[in-house]
C-alpha cells in the first residue's frame, strides 16, 4: 500500500465545471500535477491530464498525459482518484 498526500486548489468561480486543481504525492518519489475535480451532468469525477493535438484527419483531440495499464493500473488509479476525491470534500467541508 502507498502513502499518499494530497494538496487541493479549489477554483475562484463557483460556476466553472473544474471545481478544484489536485496534486498528488505518492511515497515521496511520485508528483502528479494538474489533476482536476470536474462537475459534470453526471456528478464529480476526476480528471488526469490531457494535451490538445491533432488526430490522422487534422481534427482536435485530447491525449492523455499518463496512462494506467493493465488491473494493477486500473485499481492504482481507482485509489489515486478516490484519495483525491476524499482531499477536495475534506477541503470544502472545512472551507
Amino acid at each position: 500500500m502507498f502513502d499518499y498526500r494530497v494538496k487541493i486548489t479549489l477554483t475562484k468561480k463557483a460556476e466553472a465545471k473544474v471545481k478544484a486543481i489536485a496534486t498528488i504525492i505518492i511515497d515521496e518519489m511520485i508528483e502528479l500535477h494538474n489533476i482536476r475535480v470536474i462537475n459534470s451532468n453526471n456528478g464529480l469525477f476526476v480528471g488526469f491530464p490531457q494535451n490538445k493535438g491533432k488526430d490522422a484527419e487534422g481534427n482536435d483531440k485530447w491525449y492523455d498525459e499518463i496512462w494506467f495499464i493493465g488491473e494493477r493500473g486500473k485499481e492504482f488509479k481507482d485509489q489515486i482518484t478516490q484519495k483525491i476525491m476524499d482531499a477536495y470534500y475534506r477541503w470544502k467541508d472545512q472551507n
